[in-house]
């Protein structure tokens, strides 16, 4: 689980504790023989795994967490429990990236992949300028739709040259 959007009016207020109540239902799915990978940074993510979990949980993104980074967003150590345990180095930045990629492992080591072979594993991203000229969407002509021109377009404008 990544993070719960509280509702935006102040009005609304009681709706965050309906849409926690909700997610709580829907970890309780989860079999005990499953884990749950949790966002530690996210407060109301903990307040849901305290209404009851009965999986095996793992955290991620905070330095109290299960596992952590330390690095930049395209080039960080990876840490359980404080141990270094693989490195990822790709051409994403962000810290959403970040954190996606710690989910990731802390899920896939529940299957038995290693933390270091997943993050070996962690496949060099193209930027989104590179793939958008390179992924064409066809129209049904056979030509590139207006879509992938306005997407090609938009691109083009917001990156750098």
């Amino acid at each position: 689980m990544g993070a719960i959007n509280k509702p935006l009016p102040d009005f609304c207020r009681d709706e965050t504790a309906a849409i926690e109540r909700q997610f709580h239902h829907l970890l309780r799915t989860v079999p005990a023989s499953g884990r749950v990978v949790v966002n530690g940074l996210e407060e109301s993510l903990t307040r849901v795994l305290h209404q009851g979990c009965w999986s095996e949980t793992r955290s991620f993104g905070a330095a109290v967490s299960d596992f952590s980074a330390v690095g930049e967003p395209n080039d960080f150590d990876v840490l359980l429990h404080g141990n270094t345990v693989a490195h990822v180095r790709w051409n994403l930045g962000g810290v959403h990236n970040q954190l996606n990629a710690l989910a990731a492992i802390a899920a896939a080591e529940h299957v038995g992949v290693s933390p270091e072979k997943a993050a070996a594993t962690s496949p060099p991203m193209p930027s989104p300028r590179s793939a958008a000229t390179s992924t064409i969407v066809r129209g049904p002509v056979g030509r590139p739709c207006s879509a992938a021109r306005k997407v090609d377009s938009i691109l083009r404008s917001r990156t750098p040259r």
